[in-house]
């Protein structure tokens, strides 16, 4: 910070024969670019988006968390004891996904309730089928 505090009293800005506007704007700019370049420098960042998954509970999270434990416990270890246990785990934490799911898209599927336009509404949606007119519009085909 002490060195930022350096720059930006050497810098131009501090300077008192800036006499018009456009040239303590342009002096301000460009001053404060090239600090902020320098002590900041802007950094991409890469971020996946992950599609959601209403189904996974707090539960789901606790089951994933011991079977990543055991994973690496077993990766150390290379026992046939930690790698039973890790394979229980695994297979513990996938039907346990598949239960939650299972309900999840049940209770989906109930709250149509014999509505045929909600419950296609809703497999267009899982199913990820667009629901645009594919047709032309009617005033555009000419008779």
């Amino acid at each position: 910070m002490d060195e930022f505090k350096k720059d930006l009293s050497q810098s131009a800005l501090c300077d008192d024969n800036l006499n018009d506007l456009h040239s303590i704007i342009s002096t301000y700019d460009y001053s404060l670019k090239t600090l902020l370049d320098k002590h900041a420098p802007v950094k991409s960042k890469t971020v996946t988006i992950k599609p959601s998954r209403p189904w996974f509970t707090s539960s789901l999270n606790s089951f994933k968390r011991v079977r990543r434990q055991l994973e690496k416990k077993w990766l150390c270890s290379r026992t046939q004891d930690d790698l039973n246990a890790f394979k229980k785990a695994r297979n513990d934490f996938i039907a346990a996904c598949d239960n939650a799911k299972r309900g999840y898209f049940s209770r989906q599927v109930q709250d149509c309730k014999g509505d045929q336009k909600k419950l296609f509404l809703l497999i267009n949606k899982l199913t990820f089928r667009s629901t645009s007119n594919q047709y032309l519009p009617a005033s555009i085909i000419k008779v």
